[in-house]
């Protein structure tokens, strides 16, 4: 149970010491109010007192016994924060009081977790997540949290240390150290955890199946026999860096498509005519389907545009035949599926294409497997696939999801 008056002398100290910057700044403290600078008579003694005071006042935040305590520099940081934000050429001090004002949050999310578990938090909420009417417990209100606040802050008090370190680190790289710059890099580390957790036990599960084939290395390495392959159907890396891996990946299809087969790729639109040189050396040029993105579009800063379409690049191998099957060259995009891999496709996008393209039973291979979203759509359909990753997680994810859909499929 955390008092209300009882303070340790060290605690005091830490409250005192952090905001004695220089004895130039004088703060006044008002509970449930933002703190007002009463006396700045240096902007630059202030800046310099910052600077060189960060590691210790983190030192002093994580040997904190208090709330109480965390919750008064909480408020003091505001103060200091709105002093500062009206003052020019303190870049160096903002994110040095960012980052102890974010260490802050998560001391103060570590003594909540104690609170929790000791059973002494109300949330103020209803019959099931208040306290017994015979118990003395903190309230949010009394500690001025919102809800949002108290699980923001716990939420970084479930990091470890060196990777809350980390993800400071790279904040301040970016310079991106607005309000709720850190919420959304600590969901996206717990999201990731969660995913990699499912992920393990998932793949653990995984049976080998005739009609789904994993293999883990780079598609350059794998071993295909030569015009055996009825459609490669992928998604290679866009940067400008990633450029010759199009010219190997004409060379792999050439190789491993039956004649008259097709290679259909995603692309970006940024490097079109290089991709275009690399993949004629070796193929011949059928059609381009424009995928129609939906949500919010993405700018392309070097270019200025908001993109929203992706070329479908689709290459045959000679001799030239054309479908039987007519499709439409507009697909319009499903939304963006990210859970799995940052280049992830959205599956029902694929549908249409593995349709018009292959017939049932045959084979289909995907050298930038990435989740395994193509391959995954390819077995619904009844086709066979190859699914080739060269990293060794995303593998693991591919045998996750195809369990998963395995399971869904005998179910269904």
């Amino acid at each position: 149970m955390v008092g209300t008056s009882n303070i340790c002398t060290n605690n005091v100290y830490l409250r005192d010491h952090l905001w004695k910057i220089d004895s130039k700044v004088k703060m006044t403290t008002r509970r449930g109010n933002m703190n007002e600078v009463t006396r700045l008579d240096d902007i630059e003694k202030v800046k310099i007192a910052i600077s060189n005071n960060k590691d210790k006042w983190i030192k002093l935040i994580k040997d904190s016994r208090e709330i109480l305590i965390n919750m008064e520099i909480k408020d003091r940081l505001n103060g200091i924060k709105a002093y500062l934000k009206s003052k020019r050429n303190c870049e160096q001090a903002k994110s040095d009081l960012f980052e102890v004002e974010e260490w802050n949050k998560k001391k103060i999310g570590e003594h909540l977790l104690e609170l929790k578990e000791e059973g002494e938090l109300d949330k103020g909420g209803d019959a099931k997540t208040r306290l017994s009417k015979n118990s003395i417990g903190v309230k949010l209100t009394d500690l001025s949290l919102s809800p949002d606040e108290s699980s923001s802050f716990q939420r970084r008090a479930l990091i470890e240390d060196d990777k809350f370190e980390d993800i400071l680190d790279r904040c301040v790289k970016k310079g991106d150290i607005g309000k709720t710059a850190i919420d959304k890099k600590v969901k996206k580390l717990k999201d990731k955890e969660k995913l990699d957790k499912k992920v393990e036990e998932g793949s653990k599960k995984f049976i080998k199946d005739d009609k789904f084939e994993i293999i883990n290395k780079d598609f350059r390495k794998a071993k295909i026999d030569q015009n055996s392959v009825d459609l490669i159907l992928t998604d290679p890396p866009y940067p400008e860096k990633d450029l010759p891996l199009w010219r190997d990946l004409a060379v792999f299809a050439e190789r491993v498509l039956k004649p008259s087969k097709f290679l259909i790729c995603y692309s970006g639109e940024m490097f079109l005519p290089e991709v275009f040189n690399m993949l004629t050396a070796k193929l011949k040029y059928y059609w381009t389907f424009s995928l129609i993105l939906s949500g919010n579009k993405q700018l392309i800063s070097a270019r200025n545009i908001f993109c929203g379409w992706k070329p479908i690049l689709i290459f045959q191998k000679p001799p030239f035949k054309k479908i039987e099957i007519p499709i439409e060259d507009i697909i319009k995009g499903t939304g963006r599926e990210k859970e799995y891999h940052k280049w992830e496709q959205a599956m029902d996008e694929m549908k249409p294409i593995i349709e018009a393209f292959t017939l049932p039973g045959e084979l289909i291979v995907d050298p930038f497997a990435g989740s395994g979203s193509i391959g995954l759509v390819a077995y619904k359909l009844d086709r066979q696939s190859i699914n080739i990753e060269k990293e060794k997680n995303d593998s693991e994810k591919i045998k996750e999801r195809f369990y998963k859909l395995k399971t869904r499929l005998k179910e269904d």
